[in-house]
């Protein structure tokens, strides 16, 4: 028979829908052996009463103490009063394991650096075949935008994806990491531990956001606030991990853990920064040698080369062998504040909870009202500079503009050629008679300037009413200004765009026609 009180923890736990292994993984965590963990996981699987309010985790001093005393022991609650250990003790700890896991934890790193490499290989491949099969049609004077749009947006679905896959990878990675150096006494292995943390994404990944937004909606409306939930909700990821806490719940406990050591969290914080940042400086002094050396010995054949694969292997080396000291000190850190802190029975009132969802929801709110914001000044920043802006994406990218101008430039190509109809028309019967669309030379013109001009608009075609002197002209709208400029031509030899609309002095019935005398070359 089983330990009652793990017995009745391990019931409870299964009750609540726990994962076995995450049953397992706490206990063996807090120093239960292996061997009574599986005894009481399987005396659990039996059908017994309805367990009575949850028990806390109990820890092995607790089971030492019920070897020593006939009288069942009561749960103890560790003391709150202990002093967070240093910055130097959690570093020598963090050395200590590092060192006991490293090929474990140099596994977990590897994989997704060996993913995103396969992933920028099929992609580099996949970019180089359609940006070959889109040269020439980027080479076109005329080129359709419409049809290169058809090649843009498949190249960006998949660079969105190669980012999706990247995040889950990454995220997948950090709980891998954590998975591993969580239970010392279980030393599992790099598929074991991203098992583990697979079931632990979208809680880990929900946090993240649910605490940024927190953060966020502190820091715009009070800096101070916001700077101290930062630290406060620092081990929000663990809570989820290492005791299966969720959503606000998992952020509210990890606010408790961090209640007055505000000040010791941040240095001790600081120095993993520092130490990141002379790592940061190291690799710069490196880079620097490297191509120092490099121009210096540039005479001797393939050093270049070799500069640069030196470079890359103390990158990859670095990318290898550090994010998991990046993951073990502030693991050490929370697991330290958790034991400063004491078992305790932790449920955060509707209240906290009701704070917290408040100030997420400015900081929502505060995301929203930036970004309308930043789009309405592009908006009319490119409005005040006479840019077109058909629509707010287009006013951003600059898609609109650029599309109009191509069909616009297309109207007036067309318009050129039914110039040149017109003037070898009049060469050829002395009139304008046969100026219209109608004629087999001028069909497929008069087709392409209503495809491509303002809303579809006809060639516009005026003749005069003259036979003396006959005249004659064409003219169309254009897009760029939203209709508000035609681009004419006519038989007197004007050609261009103008902001005057050719219908006064350019219609059939005139005595003479011609563009309006503001016409632009």
């Amino acid at each position: 028979m089983s330990d009652p009180r793990i017995f009745e923890y391990i019931k409870y736990q299964l009750q609540r829908g726990i994962n076995k292994e995450d049953i397992r993984s706490d206990l063996v965590s807090n120093g239960w052996p292996a061997e009574e963990v599986e005894q009481a996981l399987a005396e659990a699987q039996a059908p017994t009463p309805t367990p009575s309010p949850p028990p806390s985790l109990p820890t092995m001093k607790e089971s030492e103490q019920a070897l020593l005393e006939t009288a069942e022991p009561q749960l103890i609650t560790a003391s709150s009063s202990g002093k967070l250990a240093g910055s130097l003790t959690i570093f020598s700890e963090t050395c200590s394991l590092y060192k006991k896991r490293l090929k474990t934890l140099v596994g977990i790193t590897a994989i997704p650096l060996l993913v995103q490499f396969i992933i920028s290989i099929i992609t580099g491949v996949i970019l180089a075949a359609s940006f070959t099969s889109l040269l020439p049609s980027l080479t076109k004077p005329n080129a359709d935008l419409f049809s290169l749009l058809t090649t843009i947006v498949p190249l960006g679905t998949v660079a969105v994806i190669e980012l999706l896959i990247v995040i889950v990878l990454q995220i997948w990675n950090q709980i891998a990491l954590v998975c591993a150096i969580q239970n010392e006494n279980e030393p599992i292995g790099i598929i074991e531990s991203y098992r583990r943390a697979w079931h632990k994404i979208l809680s880990y990944y929900w946090v993240v956001i649910l605490s940024g937004l927190i953060i966020f909606g502190g820091l715009l409306l009070f800096i101070i606030p916001g700077l101290i939930m930062s630290l406060w909700f620092s081990f929000a990821v663990f809570v989820v991990i290492a005791e299966n806490e969720k959503g606000l719940k998992a952020i509210i406990k990890s606010r408790e853990y961090a209640r007055g050591n505000w000040w010791q969290i941040f240095w001790r914080l600081l120095v993993v920064a520092a130490i990141a940042l002379l790592i940061g400086l190291g690799l710069i002094v490196v880079y620097v040698c490297l191509a120092l050396l490099s121009a210096a010995l540039s005479t001797i054949l393939h050093f270049s080369l070799i500069s640069a694969i030196i470079l890359g292997a103390a990158q990859i080396a670095v990318m290898l062998f550090l994010p998991p000291l990046f993951v073990i000190y502030p693991f050490l850190l929370y697991r330290h504040l958790k034991d400063k802190k004491g078992a305790f029975q932790f449920q955060p009132t509707g209240k906290q909870k009701a704070g917290f969802v408040i100030i997420s929801l400015i900081g929502i709110i505060l995301i929203i009202g930036g970004l309308v914001l930043l789009f309405s000044l592009i908006k009319n920043f490119n409005q005040g500079s006479n840019a077109p802006n058909h629509s707010l994406i287009g006013g951003i990218t600059g898609f609109d503009s650029a599309q109009s101008r191509a069909r616009d430039a297309r109207v007036q190509s067309a318009i050129a050629q039914a110039r040149t109809v017109m003037v070898y028309g009049f060469s050829d019967d002395g009139n304008y008679s046969n100026l219209n669309c109608q004629n087999t030379q001028l069909t497929p013109i008069c087709s392409e300037v209503k495809s491509e001009s303002y809303q579809g608009s006809d060639l516009i075609i005026g003749r005069s009413s003259n036979q003396q002197s006959p005249s004659a002209c064409l003219y169309a709208p254009l897009n760029e200004q939203d209709g508000q400029t035609w681009y004419c031509a006519d038989s007197q030899g004007n050609a261009g765009t103008t902001d005057i609309n050719p219908s006064a002095t350019c219609r059939d019935g005139l005595a003479s026609v011609s563009c309006p005398n503001t016409i632009a070359d």
